[in-house]
């Protein structure tokens, strides 16, 4: 008795579909994922202090650069956007800290035209910011 042997096909994987899909998850990822970024970076060299502290509740920074420009929430501000933002921040945070973030080579005057704004709209906690400076 003779049994014909049948050919078939060879087995095999097909990796075309599987490359498909993993080519779309590589561009999904890509296209969907948000990356942080910064709007506005500030080059800025903050005084040193031995005796800084961390500050563990909520803050509102205000940052005056060099040039003696005001910032809030990375924002370009004047006196009244600071006023205002503080009365905001305030009424969520009523004993919330403001924190003045300025470089070491700003005028004085800018600083407290910074701290004049914050105290107008009420803000009396207010701490500067300063780079922690080992003794």
């Amino acid at each position: 008795m003779y049994f014909a042997r049948r050919v078939g096909r060879k087995r095999e994987i097909n990796i075309v579909s599987l490359i498909d899909v993993i080519f779309f998850l590589v561009i999904f990822f890509m296209v969907f994922t948000t990356f942080r970024t910064d709007n506005q970076a500030f080059n800025l060299n903050l005084p040193k202090a031995a005796t800084g502290e961390a500050q563990n509740q909520a803050v509102l920074t205000i940052t005056v650069t060099q040039d003696g420009a005001l910032f809030v929430k990375d924002q370009r501000a004047d006196s009244a956007l600071i006023q205002r933002e503080v009365e905001r921040y305030l009424a969520v945070h009523p004993q919330g800290v403001v924190i003045l973030q300025a470089d070491e080579a700003v005028r004085y005057r800018h600083v407290v035209q910074a701290m004049d704004a914050v105290r107008a709209a009420g803000g009396y906690r207010i701490a500067l910011a300063v780079e922690k400076n080992p003794l």
